[in-house]
């Protein structure tokens, strides 16, 4: 019987992906991870207050591992956090003068990353996989 190579084919392509983007010329100090959180940050803080809870839910991320992240985040002077007025409870993320400096340089990494990775790939195959791997992900939920 032959093993389905799905999870092998996903896990192989995670891999070579980790490893482009830490090939890449990319901003000295800032992870991937970060690069891809500071970039999630600068969009979304514009249409509305953002907080942990919409970084950890788009990037799945546990609370401890979005908490740490975020703390480095603001060490290293990418982000920081302020109370709001209407719950005392919550602090919204916000960028630095740093972190939107960076915007162009975070755009770059990651449209370089894409333009990489679907290279050859008709329009309607990558949708085909978007779905698909949507779908695997929620299976996974």
């Amino acid at each position: 019987m032959a093993v389905n190579p799905t999870v092998r084919l996903i896990a192989t392509l995670s891999n070579l992906i980790r490893r482009k983007i830490h090939s890449l010329d990319r901003i000295p100090g800032l992870t991937p991870v970060q690069d891809a959180v500071l970039h999630f940050i600068l969009g979304r803080c514009r249409e509305q207050d953002l907080f942990q809870k919409h970084v950890e839910e788009e990037f799945n991320l546990r609370r401890s591992t979005a908490t740490e992240l975020l703390k480095l985040m603001e060490k290293k002077g990418l982000i920081y956090r302020e109370g709001v007025s209407y719950d005392a409870r919550l602090k919204k993320i916000m960028p630095t003068d740093k972190g939107v400096m960076l915007e162009g340089q975070v755009l770059k990494d990651i449209l370089e990353m894409e333009r990489l990775v679907t290279k050859g790939i008709p329009e309607e195959e990558l949708e085909a996989f978007i779905a698909t791997g949507t779908k695997m992900m929620n299976n996974l939920k």
